[in-house]
């Protein structure tokens, strides 16, 4: 089916139309002011395209991109410390090989995300955001969770020392970084695909409403899970409405690492 486009004036929310069944890739275009790079694309000057999985009810997703940038410098010492405290087992053959660092990961970058295998969870490689639906699609790196069931599905973390959030007009806009507090580390829930064809195997993190201190920032965030909650994801072992949703006000720390161009 083919996406519809909905361009909009610059910080003004995205009106947008869908059809009344099912779930399908919506592209919103919009009207930033700025030139925008993406994993390794560039975009047209002024617009910048976001395609996310929306079912019946479309809500606006806001003026800007969500989280398409995030950091991992987890040291493979303090995952095995902190996999043990959850006594989640790690594969005998993982090493820190499989856990390398990254300043910025970004879409279309390859990364490693948590899943289940068998009584373990295993790091694996993949890129980051499922391949567009069409020629003119683009791909997509967030996906959204209310309203939608998980059992069939491929589930996994992404983790992460930090997640980025950016906010202003100007380009190179301010950016902000996010942690966990109380751990050395975040994950994020996420869906993950099979190789398909040429295309390598990819992931995607899920999205829920903001929770009190992502607000100020956006009006949407990543899923970010607590630790004692990973392996309920995996295996959803609880509802899905009690897992997918923002953490409480003071569970994340934020800093302001670039200040918004003057």
């Amino acid at each position: 089916m083919a996406s519809r486009h909905a361009r909009t004036a610059r910080n003004a929310p995205c009106q947008m139309t869908g059809t009344s069944n099912g779930y399908w890739p919506l592209t919103v275009t919009q009207d930033l002011g700025v030139s925008a790079t993406i994993g390794r694309r560039q975009w047209t000057t002024k617009e910048c395209r976001h395609e996310e999985r929306v079912g019946p009810r479309l809500e606006h997703l806001g003026h800007e991109i969500m989280c398409n940038d995030y950091e991992q410098h987890i040291a493979w010492a303090e995952y095995c410390r902190m996999m043990a405290e959850l006594a989640l087992k790690i594969p005998a053959h993982q090493t820190e090989l499989d856990l390398p660092q990254a300043d910025d990961i970004r879409i279309n970058d390859p990364a490693p995300i948590m899943r289940a295998a068998g009584d373990a969870i295993e790091l694996a490689s993949m890129t980051f955001g499922f391949p567009p639906s069409g020629p003119k699609g683009g791909p997509v790196f967030n996906f959204r969770s209310e309203g939608r069931r998980f059992t069939d599905s491929k589930r996994c973390l992404v983790p992460a020392s930090a997640f980025f959030e950016f906010t202003g007009t100007k380009y190179p806009k301010a950016k902000h970084r996010f942690t966990l507090n109380g751990s050395p580390f975040l994950a994020i829930a996420g869906l993950w695909r099979e190789a398909a064809g040429n295309k390598p195997p990819s992931f995607t993190m899920l999205t829920t409403d903001p929770g009190p201190d992502v607000a100020p920032y956006h009006n949407r965030q990543v899923v970010v899970l607590q630790p004692e909650n990973w392996r309920a994801w995996l295996d959803l072992s609880r509802p899905e409405i009690e897992l997918l949703r923002p953490l409480p006000v003071g569970s994340l720390s934020v800093e302001t690492v670039r200040p918004e161009r003057a």
